[in-house]
């Protein structure tokens, strides 16, 4: 149970990455940071579902290094993006495992419909939230 939850994740993230690709083209590479950054389960099943290599850097809450660099270029002491690498140290690179990547890829098609399927019943869902919300306090 709690894996299928961690792949809804995943797959709600790769439907953003699916829309982002429509404006962007297919990205050169894909950079994860965050919590999540330091499980392998997590980064995998993110190679997998993304059919893409998942880069991680050692730094891994590298949120803030990105922050830090986007000011520096903001303020004219960086020109180039690129040189953002020169600070991540090294990286772990997950590759996506063919055999686990074709099951994620068939049930893909499955979950978009079910999204856009359950769209509907999130006003109900919201409805039910506002009127028993004091149930957790």
């Amino acid at each position: 149970m709690i894996r299928a939850v961690m792949e809804g994740i995943m797959y709600n993230l790769y439907s953003v990455t699916l829309a982002l690709k429509e404006v962007t083209g297919e990205p050169k590479a894909v950079l994860a940071a965050g919590g999540f950054a330091c499980s392998t389960l997590w980064t995998q099943m993110m190679a997998d579902i993304f059919e893409h290599n998942i880069v991680i850097p050692e730094s891994y809450e590298s949120g803030s290094l990105a922050a830090m660099f986007l000011a520096k270029m903001a303020l004219g002491l960086e020109d180039n993006l690129e040189d953002i690498k020169k600070y991540m140290g090294k990286q772990t690179v997950y590759e996506p495992n063919e055999d686990v990547f074709k099951r994620y890829r068939t049930l893909m098609p499955i979950y978009l419909r079910l999204s856009r399927d359950l769209s509907k019943e999130y006003e109900g869902i919201a409805d039910y939230q506002r009127e028993f919300s004091d149930i957790d306090e």
